[in-house]
């Protein structure tokens, strides 16, 4: 069997195991007849696309040290700033150990020395995807599931802005998250949710105060219940 048609057999089964994982990663969440959520990824289908290509890959292709290299650069400064703007630092740990163990050894080692750094590698995608199916509400998947959900039921057709909205709530923490549309920042003495015009028209025009009021006492009902459970 060729390097290619190993290649594109493996693609087949990463898009394939990519879509079930992130229907279950999002609570069954995520609507899987859009297209675009079918073909949407996030940082953990990255890292399991790099060890395809990096065990399937033959290293004689010409700079693939330097591809290397520069992913490597790459990710570790996207993760510096991702800390730096309150992206949980656990998340992006585990992160940076899947992306270093996959792709540093392949710039040092031989590809059967590495080869043993990108299994190791793939204990961290497992503890990233534990930790993203205890805590949803840093999917995106889950929360724009969410978002259609509790667009459902409030007033629609109203007005867009582009000012972040601002929701008068203790939460005795700090943290970020969002995408695509739809950014949430908690803080210790408020949230503010800034919302994309085109996310707006996608959720059917919802009146932006009372949408961000919903989001953020679903996201705190949830957290403390992972709290919970995890005292149990």
């Amino acid at each position: 069997m060729t390097e290619i048609t190993i290649l594109i057999i493996f693609f087949i089964l990463f898009f394939i195991f990519s879509t079930i994982m992130k229907y279950f990663l999002s609570h069954k969440k995520i609507d899987m007849s859009k297209k675009s959520n079918i073909f949407s990824y996030n940082n953990l289908f990255t890292i399991s696309l790099m060890i395809i290509i990096s065990i399937f890959v033959s290293k004689n292709i010409l700079n693939i040290k330097i591809l290397y290299s520069i992913l490597s650069i790459y990710i570790i400064i996207s993760i510096i700033y991702s800390i730096k703007i309150g992206r949980p630092k656990i998340m992006m740990f585990f992160y940076l150990l899947s992306s270093l163990f996959i792709l540093i050894p392949q710039i040092i080692f031989s590809q059967k020395i590495a080869n043993y750094f990108i299994y190791t590698g793939l204990i961290f995608i497992v503890i990233n995807a534990i930790i993203i199916y205890k805590n949803p509400y840093y999917n995106l998947n889950w929360l724009e599931g969410i978002s259609f959900e509790i667009a459902k039921n409030i007033e629609k057709n109203c007005k867009y802005t582009n000012k972040p909205i601002i929701v008068n709530i203790k939460t005795n923490q700090n943290f970020l998250t969002g995408g695509n549309g739809l950014n949430i920042w908690l803080k210790k003495d408020k949230a503010i949710i800034k919302m994309s015009k085109k996310f707006h028209k996608k959720l059917g025009h919802p009146n932006m105060q009372e949408f961000s009021n919903k989001i953020i006492i679903q996201i705190l009902d949830y957290k403390n219940e992972v709290k919970k459970d995890d005292k149990r």
